[in-house]
């Protein structure tokens, strides 16, 4: 939908997040990578493209020492 695919990092309103869903009318679903909520209705024109998404989606954690 207008040239974004799932999973393509984004720029909404200053946070870096992830397409999660698309509308066929412009509006997009966006979330965190660990799957916190952005905006579930962000229009096309808040949006700015950072890059296309890889294959997976990962994310590093530090494991601190044990308890």
């Amino acid at each position: 939908v207008l040239g974004y695919c799932l999973n393509d990092r984004v720029r909404y309103k200053g946070t870096e997040c992830f397409v999660h869903g698309r509308r066929t009318r412009g509006y997009f679903n966006l979330c965190l990578l660990d799957g916190t909520v952005v905006n579930t209705d962000a229009p096309v024109r808040d949006i700015r493209f950072i890059s296309h998404s890889g294959t997976i989606l990962t994310e590093r954690w530090k494991q601190g020492p044990a308890a």
